[in-house]
């Protein structure tokens, strides 16, 4: 086959971009050629698929490579524009001159862009839809961009954002990738109901970590956080969490892996709580530094109130680490069958019930941990994500032949 990826970036650190470097590598791994349509493609992702490359099966287009990646629904108009615009430039010359098999479109901007040539050519598309934030409601989406916008502005991009979603639900596809039950039942609440939508785990590549940090795993008294700075990640809940945690281990450490608008907000959170010494925000760091404090924590957190997905949980099973995230659907979905803990998202009391139970038991830590690295290996390791992602697109091709 011959695969068109239309995304945002060509990255292997941003979550849904993440999503889609994992198609485009183990396609290609897979025997399939691939061409990447993006804003911009990090250096660092370009360099872990450098034999990909080199083998000539991986072409990566970049169209605005001074698009950085912000973390919200949309950049500017001009690029947005832009996008678009050079995109069906390169994709008619593509699709004139290559037997092109599927477009596969990631949300939010690539999604018009893949419409676009799917109906000019005649070609499949396929929509990747991470989550639903329109079933959160107008206020939700508002504060979301609220943390980086005036209020004026905030409201205008809240609305507009909202009915974008309901516009792009509303085009025609071929299939319909989710990574969770979550999200397909999101969809059917919101009364969509078109064939042809697919339940597909997210993945994360282990060849993207530090081995040596990866094979020598200890259990130190430290609760590690990854992630955006923002609003509906709930840090607040952690952070009250853990000053219940510290009087019972004076030794014990928050780390705080990640950046935000929020930042400032929590920081000055942990100066009033007298925590100061006791939580560190590192920002955004390299991998390295990222799998180290993988390797020495004794739990990952994810207190989040609105997912997609969840990616710090592979992360964490990957180190054989325990998760505790929040009783919220995709995420307490995904744990329920073993591998780490909930709480009720507004309960730090529980929370910290279980950080203590973690923090006094080395044993149950390494058993929760291991439990979830088994289930790493069985449901969630990459070739076999994409490979059922290569099965739903030659049972389609299939069943267009046939009929």
């Amino acid at each position: 086959m011959k695969i068109i990826y239309l995304t945002n970036l060509f990255s292997n650190s941003c979550g849904s971009e993440y999503v889609f470097w994992i198609y485009a590598k183990y396609m290609v791994l897979e025997g399939h050629e691939v061409v990447v349509v993006c804003y911009r493609a990090e250096e660092e992702a370009i360099k872990n698929a450098e034999n990909l490359v080199h083998d000539e099966k991986l072409h990566i287009y970049q169209l605005r490579p001074n698009i950085i990646h912000r973390g919200v629904l949309f950049t500017d108009i001009h690029s947005n524009f832009s996008y678009i615009s050079e995109g069906l430039s390169i994709l008619k010359e593509l699709c004139k001159n290559h037997d092109i098999t599927i477009i596969h479109s990631n949300t939010y901007i690539p999604v018009l862009l893949g419409f676009m040539i799917s109906k000019f050519f005649r070609k499949p598309h396929f929509l990747t839809l991470h989550d639903v934030a329109s079933i959160e409601g107008t206020r939700f989406i508002y504060r979301w961009f609220r943390e980086d916008n005036a209020a004026f502005a905030a409201g205008a991009k809240s609305i507009f954002a909202k009915a974008y979603e309901q516009f792009i639900l509303s085009l025609p596809y071929n299939g319909i990738i989710v990574p969770s039950l979550t999200t397909l039942e999101d969809l059917r609440q919101l009364r969509f109901s078109k064939k042809n939508i697919f339940v597909l785990p997210n993945a994360i590549d282990p060849s993207l970590y530090d081995q040596e940090h990866v094979s020598n795993i200890t259990y130190e008294p430290i609760i590690l956080y990854i992630g955006r700075l923002v609003w509906y990640k709930n840090l607040d809940v952690l952070f009250l969490a853990f000053k219940q945690v510290s009087k019972t281990y004076s030794n014990a450490k928050l780390i705080i892996i990640g950046d935000g608008p929020s930042k400032t907000r929590y920081e000055q959170l942990a100066i009033r709580l007298g925590l100061k010494n006791r939580i560190e925000f590192l920002g955004k760091v390299p991998g390295r530094i990222r799998d180290y404090w993988l390797s020495r924590a004794t739990a990952i957190v994810n207190p989040s109130l609105y997912e997609g997905f969840g990616l710090t949980i592979l992360e964490a099973w990957l180190f054989k680490k325990p998760i505790i995230v929040s009783n919220i659907k995709p995420l307490s979905d995904i744990i329920k069958d073993g591998g780490g803990f909930t709480f009720p998202p507004n309960d730090p009391r529980t929370l910290a019930e279980k950080l203590i139970l973690l923090l006094s038991d080395k044993y149950t830590s390494q058993e929760v941990g291991e439990r979830g690295y088994r289930k790493f290996e069985a449901y969630y390791r990459p070739d076999k994500v994409t490979s059922t992602l290569s099965k739903i697109y030659r049972s389609f091709l299939e069943q267009e032949t046939s009929s």
